[in-house]
């Protein structure tokens, strides 16, 4: 989670001292962690007593999260592509309070001229009286997104969620609003964002991110390849069919030094990506170009793809 301090800064000397301390023992134990080396370090498995069972083979139950009274909750959608809100407004009428969700209203900025995108919209808010239409003068852009939140009040908690979010979980905005309320001094309080440039290089060295390339086929070989796009005639056509689960394709093969720049076009037609495995001495071309800047070219590239996007903010 991006946590963003609320009120004014407090003690800024003391606050910077704080900061180079924490990089200053950072960068130590990444040195003792080089001069030591990994071959040193051995881990060995807990012994659990017949009284206590495996963490394994434990559930992990979460505690109950119960909706707050007397606050309210509202959702910020910041609307613009018509495209994109189709999932995600799945989700907020799936979170609605008369859903059993946590939102007691949704308002929608109506950040754009697009007459077929407003009629979109006009249809979304029929759906439900919780539905808001916020007018504005003139669609902004970041960084004009900030006179957005000019509409906001006090008392209320927001959750701003990008117009074009394709997935969201069940528990997202009671666990970040519960994590708000539990960290007042907070401004704001992220969501695990899935293909977000600021999470992306956390989730892949937890191997939660993994690189995919095309295929590499010989071009005699292309021509064998059933085309996954063609309605099978039969079951036998269908069994022939490659599987589309990236679970059941084997990992890429190539050179060590193959590259492959976002800005490239698929291809071939019909091709797969596939896994790029890990092994000593290669770090794919796509992990060393990740731009980790907020607005960096891995944002342009991953916006049509991004899962999640969430921001929970309260003004009181």
């Amino acid at each position: 989670m991006i946590c963003l301090h609320a009120g004014p800064p407090k003690r800024p000397l003391v606050a910077t001292l704080a900061v180079f301390t924490f990089f200053a023992l950072l960068y130590l134990s990444h040195l003792t962690w080089r001069s030591t080396g990994r071959s040193r370090i051995k881990y060995s498995a807990p012994k659990h007593s017949s009284s206590i069972p495996p963490a394994a083979n434990t559930p992990l139950r979460p505690p109950e999260l119960a909706k707050p009274e007397n606050l309210t909750i509202s959702g910020m959608v910041f609307f613009g592509r018509r495209s994109r809100v189709r999932s995600l407004h799945c989700y907020l009428e799936r979170n609605l309070v008369d859903n059993g969700g946590w939102l007691d209203e949704v308002r929608f900025f109506a950040n754009t001229k697009d007459k077929d995108d407003l009629a979109f919209l006009d249809q979304i808010l029929k759906r439900s009286p919780r539905y808001k239409k916020i007018f504005i003068e003139k669609p902004v852009w970041w960084p004009d997104h900030t006179k957005l939140w000019r509409q906001v009040e006090r008392g209320t908690m927001y959750i701003k969620l990008d117009d074009d979010i394709m997935w969201l979980a069940d528990d997202a905005i009671p666990n970040m609003v519960t994590t708000k309320l539990h960290n007042p001094d907070l401004l704001a309080v992220s969501a695990n964002v899935i293909n977000g440039p600021p999470l992306s290089f956390l989730h892949y060295h937890h191997d939660a991110l993994h690189p995919y390339f095309p295929e590499l086929l010989p071009s005699n070989k292309k021509d064998e390849q059933p085309d996954p796009r063609q309605t099978p005639k039969n079951d036998t056509e269908k069994r022939s069919l490659p599987s589309w689960r990236p679970s059941e394709h084997p990992f890429w093969e190539g050179p060590n030094d193959f590259e492959w720049p976002l800005e490239n076009e698929p291809p071939s037609d019909g091709h797969r990506w596939l896994r790029v495995p890990r092994r000593q001495g290669f770090e794919p071309h796509a992990r060393r170009q990740v731009d980790l800047r907020f607005l960096g070219s891995n944002l342009r590239e991953l916006g049509n793809r991004r899962a999640a996007a969430l921001l929970i903010a309260g003004k009181t």
